[in-house]
């Protein structure tokens, strides 16, 4: 149930929100993880490995072995990228990352899987 802070809360307000957690909640039971992912929202770069091309993203969840993405772009199978995360400070992480899953995520958006294999800069 969410949290509510305000008393007189709009109960179809209510009502979708708890849907969409919900929802979040199923799409995360249905995930093989080897380990914890965190959420967290960023900004990324993805350069597929072997081409000149970039992708904008966004992170939706981060753990020490990989990151998930949601992004306008279908990835392909397999393939090997470097990904920039955004930071305040500067100096933005880069890890190389193999594609592990990637599926529609809604209307034209893409979530994808992404299993870190090394830092090429952190």
């Amino acid at each position: 149930m969410l949290r509510q802070t305000i008393l007189n809360a709009n109960p179809v307000i209510v009502s979708a929100i708890e849907k969409l957690l919900d929802e979040e909640r199923r799409f995360e039971q249905t995930e093989r993880r080897a380990t914890v992912r965190e959420p967290v929202a960023r900004p990324i770069i993805v350069r597929p490995q072997g081409t000149e091309e970039q992708f904008s993203a966004f992170s939706k969840n981060i753990s020490t072995q990989g990151i998930g993405l949601i992004s306008k772009d279908k990835f392909r199978p397999e393939m090997t990228a470097k990904i920039e995360i955004y930071t305040t400070g500067g100096d933005s992480p880069v890890f190389i990352s193999e594609l592990r899953w990637c599926q529609p995520f809604g209307k034209d958006w893409f979530a994808s899987g992404w299993h870190f294999i090394a830092a090429a800069r952190s």
